[in-house]
């Protein structure tokens, strides 16, 4: 589970209430984050969250993504055949 505030950053999204609700239920947790503050509710993303959110994405760390991913999948093709 990664911390969704830590993925709209890496992604530099600027709106992260879009970006959650472009997310499925089941790749996504509410929990409680325990802080000096006082404990604060704070979402979570699923690696499978963080791949659909890769898929919709145009932004530039997004297209590398989906090069290497398509490289990755030509490689493990030819290694098959």
């Amino acid at each position: 589970m990664f911390l969704a505030n830590d993925v709209r950053d890496w992604i530099s999204h600027s709106n992260i209430t879009m970006m959650m609700k472009s997310i499925d239920e089941e790749e996504k947790v509410l929990n409680n984050v325990y802080t000096l503050g006082g404990d604060q509710e704070s979402w979570f993303i699923t690696e499978d969250g963080i791949y659909e959110l890769l898929m919709l994405s145009r932004k530039p760390i997004a297209k590398q993504w989906k090069r290497e991913l398509s490289y990755l999948r030509k490689v493990a093709l030819l290694f098959v055949l």
